[in-house]
């Protein structure tokens, strides 16, 4: 945490915490205690470098906006938020995911698009409620197509931009879910 910075806000009742456009390259650890209360947890425009394990602890967390960041990777405890719905993560430096996040149960939308990703773990698969998978504009090299194909729920599946997957998934229909689909079910 920056010098100047005030005091870390407590969530507010309904167990908000907004941390936006701080200029944080850290997280303050306090956040990380806050477990008991953070349902959401907002610190999207910083320019946070790293999320510890301690992440973990937070495992009553539904919302977490971590977009627009620095951030290199998550750490594998991200998979103890199971009650985690959306994860946005979209404008970071994410060059990969852990096989953990497929631990996460209730997520229903992921929006991570803008990052250096050049995979993503089959483990996603696992997710029975995910109902969007947003991916533009990384470097996808292959997406595993256990993802779309059994799950019935997921209805938009967004690649669009990303070269490196041409040979999978034609440029103008990466952003086509059911042709994504189709193409899955082939494979």
């Amino acid at each position: 945490m920056e010098e100047y910075d005030d005091l870390v806000p407590t969530p507010e009742g309904n167990g908000v915490l907004e941390l936006t456009y701080r200029g944080w390259t850290l997280v303050d650890d306090v956040v990380w205690t806050m477990g008991r209360e953070l349902l959401v947890l907002d610190i999207s425009f910083n320019a946070i470098t790293e999320l510890p394990p301690e992440l973990g602890d937070l495992m009553l967390l539904r919302e977490l906006n971590c977009a627009c960041n620095k951030i290199p990777e998550f750490p594998k405890q991200i998979g103890k938020l199971r009650n985690l719905e959306l994860l946005k993560c979209n404008g970071n430096k994410l060059s990969h995911l852990p096989e953990e996040i497929g631990e996460c149960a209730k997520l229903q939308r992921m929006i991570m698009g803008e990052n250096h990703l050049q995979t993503v773990p089959a483990s996603l698969s696992k997710l029975p409620l995910l109902m969007e998978l947003h991916l533009s504009n990384n470097r996808l090299s292959s997406f595993p197509p256990a993802i779309s194909v059994g799950q019935p729920k997921l209805q938009l599946i967004d690649l669009t931009n990303n070269p490196n997957l041409k040979n999978m998934i034609p440029l103008q229909l990466q952003g086509n879910t059911e042709f994504i689909r189709w193409m899955c079910a082939k494979w």
